[in-house]
This record gives structure tokens, C-alpha cells and sequence, in this order.
């Protein structure tokens, strides 16, 4: 599964995307989590994968993913969207 990750979520990552393996029933509450625990604390100042994720809407390949205990698939690409500013 990939990963990707915009805004607050690209910094608390240290990174654009990530491919993690997931295993059958994964959901995304399962990938939340894994991702919490990879990423604890980003320092320098960003902010923390827990703090983004609580906020975060996410997207399952380009789709609004609402039920974050629907099994994913290996293939999927999953995007974190943290709320965005601007105009």
C-alpha cells in the first residue's frame, strides 16, 4: 500500500509518501495507527502524526474514504489531507 502525504502530514512525516505492507483486513484504522507508531514525533517544531491523522480526511485511490474500518487492499494508495488554509 502506498501512502501519501500532503501538508501538515507531508512534515510530520519527513516525507512525501510511503509504501507500508498490510495485511489482509487491514484497515485504516490499522494504517493510522502503524503510521502513528512510525512516526511519533517529528520535531523541529512540526507537528505530530497523532495531531495530524485526528484531523486528516483521507482519501482511498483519488475516492473519500468515510468507513475507516472497511478492509484495504495491498494496491491501494491512501492520501492524508490535513485541513488546508489559504484563499
Amino acid at each position: 500500500m502506498m501512502v501519501r502525504y500532503f501538508g501538515a502530514a507531508r512534515a510530520a512525516a519527513g516525507m512525501d509518501q510511503e509504501k507500508l505492507d498490510v495485511q489482509p483486513g487491514t484497515s485504516l484504522n490499522d494504517v493510522v495507527d502503524t503510521l502513528k507508531s512510525l512516526h511519533p514525533d517529528a520535531g523541529n517544531g512540526q507537528p505530530a502524526m497523532a495531531s495530524v491523522v485526528a484531523r486528516s480526511s483521507f482519501l482511498r485511490n483519488e475516492v473519500a474514504l468515510r468507513d475507516r474500518t472497511a478492509p484495504l487492499a495491498d494496491d491501494d494508495v491512501i492520501d492524508i489531507l490535513p485541513p488546508f488554509a489559504g484563499g
